[in-house]
């Protein structure tokens, strides 16, 4: 019986152990004055650029997961800056659906649950783009922002949305 209430006491203590994602990206960044083309452009060999200009190269995203027990569907990449010297004195970009796919290969977006004690890790396989940055003047800038990895687990037969952050810096050089 003893042995019994040890098993469960320690069931259920692990059970309340949070999982925690790492985000790996290049959080040190500059607002290019140029455009470029998105993982998707690349991928489809498209010529034209479709990343507006002032755009931020976050590289290639890697992702550790430590839950055992859940898998972690990634929904959407958020990046959002907010000072004064943007238009509206903030930005938002989003990345989801087919233009989130595209950063990597195969079922990048699903990651799977971890052995015990241990890591899952995905990455992607293109660099993530974010243009269309606006300046109310293009003066030489450091802007804090974050970057947000949307995503969520099947718990219980329900789907819980989970939200996990990065902080990033973005300066601009043109003036």
């Amino acid at each position: 019986m003893a042995k019994v209430l040890v098993v469960v006491s320690i069931l259920f203590v692990t059970g309340q152990v949070k999982a925690d994602l790492q985000i790996t990206a290049n959080t040190n960044v500059w607002a290019v004055p140029s455009t470029s083309k998105s993982c998707k452009a690349w991928k489809l060999n498209k010529e034209e650029n479709d990343v507006s200009s002032k755009y931020i190269n976050l590289g290639n995203l890697s992702f550790l997961w430590s839950d055992s027990v859940l898998d972690l569907q990634i929904k959407e990449i958020r990046v959002s800056l907010r000072d004064p010297v943007l238009n509206g004195g903030e930005y938002l970009c989003r990345v989801s659906g087919e233009d989130l796919k595209y950063l990597g290969e195969g079922d990048w977006m699903t990651v799977r649950k971890a052995a015990s004690h241990q890591y899952t890790y995905v990455a992607t396989d293109c660099p993530m783009l974010c243009g269309g940055i606006q300046f109310q003047k293009d003066v030489a800038a450091t802007i804090n922002g974050k970057i947000e990895v949307i995503g969520a687990v099947k718990n219980e037969g329900r789907l819980e949305e989970r939200v996990y952050g990065l902080p990033i810096t973005v300066d601009n050089l043109e003036f």
